[in-house]
This record gives structure tokens, C-alpha cells and sequence, in this order.
């Protein structure tokens, strides 16, 4: 059986999630090109590469990540199978997510599953 649900996701949370990734999330992994910036400080845009290949090919990943690439990212999130997965996503949707919920968001917008941890 498939439940689908919607969830109205404030803009606010995508750019904190962003924000928390880029800031220390994601770093193990992650180099961070062309960071743009609001004046609040949100990110509206970063370029994201693999700091090591991860696919067998010896090529590194990279993408422009944005705040709308995170909504993608909870929702590739909601549809994953891995154990921690639905604890990650409740922990976003609540706001109470820390570096570690916020690394598994970009990975999902990135990758589409959890490569890294």
C-alpha cells in the first residue's frame, strides 16, 4: 500500500537545511564552489562536488544545489528505505534537524540515496 501525503514545507527550512549542509554537514565529503548568498546570509545557490569519486567510473559528482533541490531532496527522503530515514525526515519537517539530518537531505537532492554515512 502507498500513502501519499502532502506536507507544506516552509521555504525557511529548505534554505536552514541548505545553510546547515554547507556549514558543516556535508564538508567530509563535499567542496563548495560559487556560494550565492542573500542578504539575510540564506543560500540561494551553491555549486557542490564530491571531494572523492563516489560512482565507479573515477568521476566526482557535482550540482548546483538550491533551496528547491532540498524539497527534492525531502522528498526522495520520504520515499528511501534505509533505517534512519524517516527519523531524518521527521527531524526536518519539525525543525529540529542538526548537521547530520541536513547532510542526508543534500545527499538525497544530490545523489537520490545516501552514499556518504
Amino acid at each position: 500500500m502507498i500513502i501519499t501525503v502532502k506536507w507544506d514545507v516552509p521555504e525557511q527550512l529548505l534554505r536552514d537545511l541548505l545553510v546547515t549542509a554547507v556549514e558543516g554537514g556535508s564538508d567530509y565529503w563535499a567542496e563548495y564552489r560559487r556560494v550565492m548568498r542573500d542578504a539575510e546570509l540564506n543560500i540561494l545557490s551553491v555549486h557542490v562536488r564530491e571531494q572523492e569519486a563516489s560512482d565507479q567510473g573515477g568521476r566526482h559528482q557535482h550540482a548546483d544545489i538550491t533551496p528547491a533541490s532540498m524539497a527534492l531532496g525531502l522528498e526522495r527522503l520520504a520515499q528511501a528505505s534505509f533505517p534512519a530515514a524517516l527519523t531524518h525526515l521527521a527531524n526536518a519537517l519539525k525543525e529540529e534537524g542538526d548537521a547530520e539530518t541536513a547532510d542526508v537531505v543534500l545527499q538525497m537532492a544530490m545523489f537520490g540515496k545516501l552514499i556518504y554515512g
